[in-house]
């Protein structure tokens, strides 16, 4: 899990692209709980460690996303591709859900 404090922008860009490849567990989930808003570049960057995920076969989840970040989500026709959920616990039973159900599991 990845739990951001603070905006993400384009000033926070390198700690959240350092911290996100620090992980090596079989997915991720960005806790976005303490993000109060994000910038082009900070989308750019939750939607780089999607593709990362995807091209590894790893699970990707976004939690507790406030109204900013769903609306940047909206507005830029991304909202289909992350799976957004109120909580960390209901991301995470989801992508345990997903792994039990994949053919590799």
């Amino acid at each position: 899990m990845i739990r951001i404090a603070g905006p993400l922008t384009l000033k926070t860009l390198y700690e959240f692209q350092e911290r996100s490849r620090e992980g090596a567990e079989d997915s991720v989930v960005l806790d976005l709980g303490g993000v109060p808003y994000a910038d082009s570049a900070g989308l750019g960057a939750m939607l780089g460690v999607l593709a990362s995920c995807q091209r590894q076969g790893k699970g990707f989840a976004v939690a507790a996303a406030g109204e900013r970040i769903k609306g940047l989500f909206r507005l830029t026709r991304v909202e289909g591709l992350v799976n957004s959920f109120d909580t960390v616990g209901e991301a995470v039973q989801y992508l345990q859900k997903q792994a039990a159900a994949s053919p590799g599991a």
